[in-house]
């Protein structure tokens, strides 16, 4: 527990083990999607005033709604997919591993109408990657490998355009391999 924020998030430890109908995961990841979406709920006026350690994030409201938009579709499509074809029966370390991703997912689906949830859902999002070769379980191996390289390929493109003019992202020049190592 590296941040107060952790704190708030010590009840999700005793939901991580039980093996949840499909369903109930369904409606709530449905639920995460329209709450998100369909209803845009300005809290920073009502946050600010209860929580002033949080104030800094409130100026970044519109930096995190428009950067999140094609990892939440992509990470849904990912959910989706685990719960409309996985049969296997998940190990406890799988299990645990695919509720902390569904968490990430619920999370990462409420920030456009909560942005402050933006760094409860980083918590869980790292867990996208050891979920990921599920797919590789439900799915034939050149969907599972097209879906992959065109998820990313399409993510990291539209990453590129849309910080074309940042020159932090896009340099005007690229440097020297020699800038790699600190000179003393």
């Amino acid at each position: 527990l590296f941040h107060v924020s952790t704190i708030i998030l010590i009840p999700f430890y005793y939901i991580l083990k039980p093996i949840y109908n499909k369903n109930v995961l369904l409606a709530l990841l449905i639920g995460s999607i329209l709450l998100g979406q369909a209803f845009r709920v300005d809290m920073t006026s009502i946050l600010s005033q209860f929580i002033p350690i949080y104030e800094i994030y409130f100026d970044d409201e519109n930096i995190v709604n428009s950067e999140s938009g094609y990892l939440t579709l992509f990470i849904n499509l990912v959910l989706l997919g685990i719960l409309l074809f996985d049969k296997s029966n998940k190990s406890i370390k799988d299990n645990i591993a695919f509720n902390l991703f569904f968490i990430g997912v619920l999370f990462y689906n409420l920030i456009p109408s909560f942005f402050f949830i933006y760094r409860f859902a980083v918590y869980f999002i790292v867990f996208c990657p050891i979920v990921l070769p599920t797919l590789n379980k439900v799915l034939p191996k050149k969907i599972w490998s097209l879906t992959l390289i065109l998820g990313f390929g399409v993510m990291f493109f539209l990453f590129l355009v849309q910080n074309e003019k940042n020159l932090k992202i896009n340099p005007t020049r690229i440097l020297p391999l020699e800038s790699l190592f600190d000179k003393y």
